[in-house]
């Protein structure tokens, strides 16, 4: 038995989740033996997501099998961490970072996904101050903030906007606080919703301004009026 053998031996061994995935897809094993002796690298990560990209050249990928595409990137990055850490070459840094940038990596996919699809029936929330599209900011608490996610983290985040408004370009507009709200529901729904290939991140969003009873997404002045009045 050679060195590679043993390794996934022993990884089937103590992870029955690596041992259900390599059961389900088979040819990831040859992909475990290029790739798994490696330190995981940013651009390794970026590779994971190609497959779950709109190419310029082709139709739009449906949304079904973009959330699908999205959850089997995220296997094969779980089962790689855990090939490497089980097997002890990987150091805690390795794991904890290559997991906190595919968190950031595919909520920029994802909601580069959502902003195609509501910009032609709503158009885009824009800043007259700078003349530029306004993006949603999201940020990243707790250990994704800190850049310490595990294996099993969920992840938490705040949704911002700039200011209020409506969007503009598309026959109907929406105001920028419903444009934001959809963006961001339909965000945690490709992140956290459960399919036959799972899930990508479990999202909690308690950490925003009023937690569970506060709107999902707010202005930067609803954020500055909240940590003033009320915010601990």
């Amino acid at each position: 038995m050679d060195d590679f053998a043993r390794q996934i031996a022993f990884l089937e061994q103590h992870s029955t989740y690596a041992r259900r995935w390599l059961s389900a897809q088979p040819e990831w094993l040859e992909w475990l033996r290029i790739c798994g002796q490696k330190k995981i690298e940013p651009q390794d990560i970026s590779d994971l997501l190609v497959a779950c990209r709109m190419p310029s050249d082709a139709e739009k990928v449906d949304e079904a099998q973009f959330m699908a595409n999205l959850r089997l990137a995220r296997q094969r990055l779980m089962l790689r961490i855990a090939f490497r850490d089980l097997n002890g070459m990987a150091s805690l840094e390795e794991v904890t970072h290559s997991l906190s940038l595919f968190a950031q990596l595919v909520v920029v996919e994802a909601i580069a996904y959502i902003r195609a699809d509501l910009q032609p029936r709503f158009g885009l929330p824009w800043s007259q101050s700078n003349n530029a599209e306004m993006p949603l900011m999201v940020v990243g608490m707790g250990k994704l903030g800190g850049l310490e996610l595990n294996l099993s983290s969920d992840i938490d985040l705040i949704f911002l906007y700039e200011h209020e408004g409506e969007t503009v370009g598309a026959e109907k507009s929406l105001s920028n606080h419903e444009w934001f709200t959809r963006m961001g529901k339909r965000l945690i729904t490709f992140l956290a919703e459960l399919d036959a290939n799972g899930f990508v991140f479990r999202v909690d969003m308690r950490l925003r301004p009023n937690g569970d009873s506060g709107p999902l997404v707010c202005s930067l002045d609803m954020l500055e009026e909240y940590l003033l009045v009320q915010g601990r």
